[in-house]
């Protein structure tokens, strides 16, 4: 920062270690950043006796910057409610990806009631919380800017009040869409419950100082709610130099890894279909960390690949898999609207120098930053043929550009940058 004063930040998010998936990096690695650029990072979040997380990573509190101080709150949601009324054992993943794709009646009810009496979303009993923290830190010192990150978009109903009490600088970042989120009627929101949604997403919009958005599409789709034309940014995920170690040389020329969740909403027939028509030449092995439905899964053991799951398993763990590969999949769900979504996990995929092969629409925004970093190839869900020609190229293995743009300290970097000029 040089001689500039240090910036004092208030991060408000649900997310944290030892939350586990990919909506704790984001935050996570942006805070360690800007302390370490001489920032004086505050972040209030749920305690991790009473969350709700669906995916828990422990290894992750190592990883909290020791110059980040950290609160955290009571919450009261109604998971424990929805987990006895659906007869479930786990917390639903983002999209209820982790459940059937045929529900139940009493899981249709349960979704019911979470699209229409629990708005903006069920974490809103976190906000009161959270708030009450909120308060009495800016009550000793007003911070030089207030980051709310949603989803939970409830969260964002934090800065709104916080902004109208201290007028301080408010950046409101969205990881995701929020009334346009793909699964968003899967949760069957009434005509009144859309109106309501809408109008909070709106005023969080046009109230918020700063809007941070995950991708071209997104930013757009954003700005188009409101009437304002400045303020609105493409902030990217990123990836941390400093979780890729030197990989082991690979002794497994046709290695395939996948990371996340794997559903009927993410297409592979294609992929399979490649491996089918290669495999008298060469047989593939497939490693999925994370989570298949039992659909999927049942493909994957039926294929002509060598398939293992090893279910969810730690980030840095998940890091050097990639590393370990030598074709990382990406997988975009097939489900409208889908244009905007670049999963966090393809900057890791870029960094990792491994080649990514893309499956979805060939014009959405995760296409476009494989093609111009070189990342890799992108197709489209029933281009079997192409596939099938990536995965037999050698080519696939040259060299890429430099992605160091999406590195975390190039990022802080330039949300510093964002702060100060406002």
């Amino acid at each position: 920062m040089g001689s500039a004063e240090p910036l004092r930040v208030l991060i408000l998010t649900y997310y944290w270690p030892p939350a586990g998936g990919p909506g704790v990096q984001r935050w996570l690695k942006l805070s360690k950043y800007l302390a370490e650029r001489c920032a004086e990072v505050e972040v209030i979040t749920v305690d991790p006796s009473r969350a709700t997380w669906p995916v828990r990573d422990e290894e992750l509190l190592e990883e909290v910057h020791a110059a980040v101080q950290v609160h955290h709150t009571a919450t009261f949601e109604p998971f424990g409610a929805y987990l006895k009324a659906t007869g479930r054992k786990e917390v639903p993943y983002s999209g209820f990806a982790n459940e059937v794709s045929s529900p139940g009646f009493r899981q249709r009810a349960a979704k019911w009631i979470r699209g229409n009496l629990f708005l903006p979303d069920a974490r809103k009993g976190w906000n009161r919380y959270a708030l009450k923290k909120a308060e009495a830190i800016c009550v000793r010192s007003v911070p030089d800017v207030l980051i709310t990150t949603g989803p939970p978009h409830s969260t964002h109903l934090i800065g709104s009040a916080l902004k109208k009490s201290f007028g301080l600088q408010w950046i409101a970042d969205f990881r995701d869409p929020w009334t346009d989120i793909y699964y968003y009627d899967s949760l069957y929101p009434t005509p009144l419950a859309r109106r309501m949604d809408r109008r909070m997403e709106q005023s969080v919009l046009e109230e918020a100082d700063h809007v941070l958005a995950s991708s071209p599409f997104l930013k757009e789709l954003l700005q188009a709610k409101t009437s304002r034309r400045e303020g609105f940014h493409f902030f990217p995920n990123g990836y941390d130099p400093a979780d890729l170690k030197e990989p082991a040389p690979s002794v497994n020329t046709h290695h395939l890894v996948y990371t996340g969740t794997l559903t009927e909403l993410y297409p592979i027939h294609s992929v399979l279909e490649a491996l089918e028509q290669i495999a008298g030449q060469t047989k593939w092995t497939i490693d999925l960390f994370g989570h298949a439905d039992d659909t999927t899964r049942r493909s994957l053991e039926d294929s002509a690949c060598s398939f293992q799951a090893h279910g969810f398993v730690s980030h840095q763990e998940a890091v050097q898999q990639m590393q370990s590969a030598d074709v990382l999949l990406l997988v975009i769900p097939d489900q409208q609207p889908n244009k905007g979504i670049i999963p966090g996990k393809i900057f890791e995929y870029m960094g990792s120098g491994r080649p990514v092969l893309g499956i979805g629409p060939t014009d959405c925004d995760a296409a476009q930053l494989i093609r111009q970093t070189g990342s890799g190839a992108f197709f489209g869900y029933q281009d079997t043929e192409g596939i099938q020609r990536f995965l037999e190229s050698p080519a696939r293995t040259e060299a890429k550009v430099s992605v160091t743009q999406y590195s975390r300290p190039a990022q802080a970097e330039a949300l510093e940058a964002i702060v100060r000029r406002s």
